[in-house]
């Protein structure tokens, strides 16, 4: 079912504003991911087993790659077709150069966070993130 509203003017943004995007954040992120959110995400996966992790709104796949690097298998979602497109080809350029471990896994689906019957295949207890967020 496709979003309407302010959800659906969301996504409508971010799918005209993916390849601005892709572009602007690349390999390797902007200041705002190297000063605060990779600082956050190293705190967050200290100390947890290296199974499965749950990417949610992954843009480019940045942290993704990331994540995959660190040992995860990931499941990198977005809401945008095109994010997830961007995201797809950077890593696949990634798996190619050997800049990322093919043994590392990295599968993309298409997630809107704003609807709720979009989560029920990926609320498993053995998602990193899920758990961490979600567990009572």
């Amino acid at each position: 079912m496709e979003q309407t509203g302010i959800e659906g003017q969301a996504l409508a943004a971010w799918e005209n504003h993916a390849r601005s995007w892709d572009s602007t954040m690349g390999d390797d992120g902007n200041d705002y991911f190297s000063v605060l959110e990779l600082p956050a995400l190293k705190r967050m996966i200290s100390g947890q087993k290296r199974n499965r992790a749950l990417d949610l709104a992954t843009g480019n796949g940045l942290v993704a790659r990331w994540l995959a690097e660190e040992g995860f298998s990931v499941v990198a979602t977005d809401g945008a077709r095109a994010m997830l497109e961007h995201a797809k080809a950077r890593t696949t350029l990634w798996y190619e150069e050997g800049r990322l471990d093919k043994e590392r896994k990295i599968s993309f689906e298409l997630l809107d966070v704003t609807n709720k019957d979009h989560w029920a295949q990926f609320t498993s207890s053995d998602n990193l993130l899920v758990r961490c967020c979600f567990s009572n």
